[in-house]
């Protein structure tokens, strides 16, 4: 606020100058500075707009200037300078195509200037600088390779400016952080060799920067991100004993820095962060038990940092991933009930987060992740025979209202089967409250993936047609017009089979299911087709045809197909054995 009402006093003061004599060109350029001074308060403090308009004032002023004196290098500087704060905000408020065209105007303007002015050394910094800005523009907007070719030439010129100025500290933190983009640049594309070297680079020069001040925590904390980069990328090539060198060098800084300043945020989220990966480290080495204990730590800071940071989205985010993070542990040692506690507690949070930040690029992915190891920990449970847990974990998922109908589908099972076995109590929500429920969620469903899962999680009982009819009819709209991946057809085939079936066409029902036989089904997709084959034929009065699907498919559901990725499929396929089953048994008895 003082910097701000400064500010403001010297606008006053530069203005009534200017309308004194308005060819002053020492009072417009005063003007100007100021003008893009508030701009850069306004920026960083918001409001936004007002800041555009500072940023346009200074920028006319600093335009008719730099066209009345050409030859005053100054102006040109300054009318480049702003551009580039001019590019930044334009990027912010989401304009990227004018921000790039602002920041191409201050690269042409430094480009003009760096030949005449080589003992310039700020203005071929700062040249480096609009390259760099225009690579990260390139990357947001998704062209890498337009991005590295940008930083590539920053780099050339920040490794002229570091040797021209071997102690000017400013221009070795820019030669490090261009190294480090471009091993990311390099990473992201999946160039891991050319990646690492340069992120070793990054490494050497913020060492040198290191030991010049012990005492600056900034450039420690540098350094453990760049150890902390080696570490990840070496994680990624499969390197793990390096990968956990990396990490330990980076622990060993970022413990000191969280000692040595407790309450700084910044520094506990490193440690917390690099804490994450050397338990992923391990879990990817079979170390389970270190891994745990990893992962634990980072719980601890995570939790702390969470609940003193209310209004903060991203530690809710961070604790809720590494919350899922031990929950994957708990279910690959069996341990499928805290899995599932800590799951529900990872999404809660991770709603929690995006209703700070309901914009976040990645809130669908890390919702998705938290919903799909949950799904693991559900199917665990059934595969252990504990419907009950399984059926109420089911039902804790669906109140969180999942966007991934898999999820549903999923879960669909889990209800049946709990409501076989007389676990689904009293007040509970059951299998036929969940059909209302997927039907409202996907109603208007486009994507035809969305619609044949959404059919075949409410077909799993006889009485279910009425509810899956919209969906069945847009199932087979796009099955006859064959809209539909080559993948997804005997699936779909064999949904509209069973959807034929419930809707009394025994016919049909067999006609589609062999339909999908004409496509290689999977295993089980194969025993769902039977199923329904062995119970449309018992309609038919095809006892020896009925007979013959349920032996084949008796010998399938027996198959060890327990993996849980697609053990809902066998849960289905089990249940429309039994229906398919006590038909055939009722037929043979009678």
């Amino acid at each position: 606020e003082q910097a701000l009402e400064a500010y403001q006093q010297a606008e006053s003061i530069w203005e009534r100058l200017v309308e004194g004599d308005p060819t002053a060109n020492k009072f417009r350029a005063g003007w100007a500075n100021t003008l893009h001074g508030i701009g850069i308060l306004r920026h960083r403090t918001g409001p936004l707009d007002e800041a555009m308009e500072r940023y346009q004032q200074a920028l006319s002023i600093q335009k008719q200037l730099t066209k009345e004196s050409s030859s005053v290098v100054q102006y040109q500087i300054q009318l480049a300078n702003i551009y580039d704060n001019f590019g930044k905000l334009l990027d912010r408020i989401g304009q990227p195509n004018d921000a790039m065209a602002a920041l191409q105007e201050s690269l042409a303007i430094r480009m003009r200037l760096a030949p005449d002015n080589p003992k310039m050394t700020d203005l071929q910094n700062r040249l480096a600088r609009s390259y760099s800005d225009i690579g990260s523009m390139h990357f947001s907007m998704g062209r890498p390779e337009e991005a590295l070719e940008s930083y590539h030439r920053a780099l050339a010129i920040r490794e002229r400016v570091v040797e021209e100025n071997p102690r000017f500290t400013e221009y070795q933190l820019d030669l490090a952080e261009d190294q480090d983009f471009i091993g990311y640049l390099l990473e992201r594309t999946g160039q891991l060799d050319q990646a690492l070297q340069f992120y070793q680079e990054a490494l050497s020069t913020r060492k040198r920067i290191a030991e010049e001040d012990q005492a600056v925590l900034e450039w420690q904390s540098d350094l453990a991100e760049s150890h902390w980069a080696i570490g990840s990328l070496l994680k990624k090539s499969e390197k793990m004993e390096k990968a956990l060198d990396d990490f330990r060098e980076a622990l060993a800084i970022q413990e000191r820095l969280v000692h040595l300043n407790p309450d700084a945020s910044t520094f506990q989220r490193n440690l917390a962060t690099t804490y994450n990966d050397v338990g992923l480290t391990h879990k990817d080495m079979g170390h389970l038990e270190q891994a745990r204990e990893a992962l634990q730590k980072a719980v601890v800071i995570r939790e702390a940092l969470a609940e003193g940071n209310q209004q903060a989205f991203i530690y809710r985010s961070d604790l809720a991933g590494t919350l899922n993070n031990i929950a994957i542990i708990d279910v690959d040692t069996g341990r499928y009930s805290d899995a599932c506690e800590k799951l529900i507690e990872a999404i809660r949070l991770q709603k929690q987060a995006l209703a700070l930040s309901p914009q976040h690029p990645q809130r669908n992915s890390y919702l998705k992740s938290h919903f799909l190891t949950s799904c693991f920990a559900a199917m665990g449970l059934a595969a252990e025979e504990h419907w009950s847990e399984a059926a109420a974990f089911g039902r804790q998922l669906l109140d969180q209202a999942p966007e991934d109908p898999m999820v549903w589908l999923k879960i669909a099972p889990l209800l049946v089967i709990g409501e076989r076995q007389g676990v689904t109590a009293g007040e509970q929500p059951g299998y036929a409250e969940f059909r209302e429920r997927i039907v409202e969620k996907f109603d208007d469903a486009t994507d035809i993936t969305v619609v044949e899962k959404v059919c075949k999680a409410c077909l799993l009982q006889p009485d279910s047609i009425n509810v899956a009819r919209w969906q069945g009819e847009a199932l087979a709209a796009a099955l006859d017009q064959g809209a539909v991946p080559k993948d997804f057809l005997p699936w779909g085939w064999g949904t509209r089979a069973l959807l034929a079936y419930r809707s009394g066409n025994a016919d049909l029902a067999v006609e589609y299911a062999n339909k999908s036989e004409e496509y290689d089904p999977a295993v089980l997709a194969h025993a769902i087709n039977l199923s329904v084959i062995a119970m449309a034929q018992h309609q038919r009065g095809d006892a020896e045809s009925a007979k013959r699907a349920l032996d084949e498919l008796s010998q399938l559901v027996d198959r060890d197909e327990s993996r849980l990725s697609n053990y809902h499929d066998l849960l289905i396929a089990h249940i429309l054995f039994k229906e398919a089953k006590d038909k055939v048994s009722e037929s043979v008895k009678r």
